[in-house]
């Protein structure tokens, strides 16, 4: 016997969800990297996720680009300083979307410079003669030096300041 009867049946698409992690330290020196992984995502209705698309700056704007890896497990390297919120959306093939809801929190910090000083005049050193001093020598890994600061009397107070090299004569022994 046949039914004449017409069954509706509608099939929705439940959206995935969005799980990401940072794989390491989330505070950095400038020029560093910081590793994700989004293999936590899943779909509950097993459809295929066919996109995973990151915010590594905040501005929740999504597709950033980065440095090394896939776009389940990218690596960003940070060249500016601050503080900056990354987030994950998973887009799976049926078009169902999820956005992370908590941030990775991602610090980037600068750098302090490294201090070297040197005497750039021959000895001997004599009392009431002037000692040249030089900190060419110092460097900064993630930028450049801003200034300099002396304690030529070593007592914790700075007589010279914003100079690389300076002299300094010593009156008594």
């Amino acid at each position: 016997r046949q039914l004449d009867e017409t069954i509706e049946v509608n099939v929705t698409n439940v959206p995935p969800v969005a799980n990401a992690v940072a794989v390491g330290s989330t505070e950095i020196y400038r020029t560093e990297s910081v590793e994700f992984d989004a293999s936590g995502s899943i779909d509950p209705d097993c459809d295929d996720i066919a996109e995973y698309l990151w915010d590594f700056d905040g501005d929740e704007s999504y597709g950033d680009a980065y440095d090394q890896g896939a776009d389940v497990n990218p690596i960003k390297v940070y060249t500016d300083l601050g503080i900056f919120d990354v987030r994950l959306k998973v887009v799976d093939v049926l078009g169902g979307e999820d956005t992370t809801v908590d941030p990775i929190t991602v610090t980037v910090n600068n750098h302090p410079p490294i201090a070297c000083a040197e005497i750039t005049n021959e000895m001997p050193y004599w009392i009431d003669e002037d000692i040249f001093f030089s900190a060419e020598c110092s460097s900064d890994a993630d930028g450049s030096i801003a200034g300099w600061e002396w304690d030529l009397g070593a007592d914790g107070s700075y007589e010279k300041s914003g100079e690389i090299a300076v002299s300094y004569t010593h009156l008594t022994l």
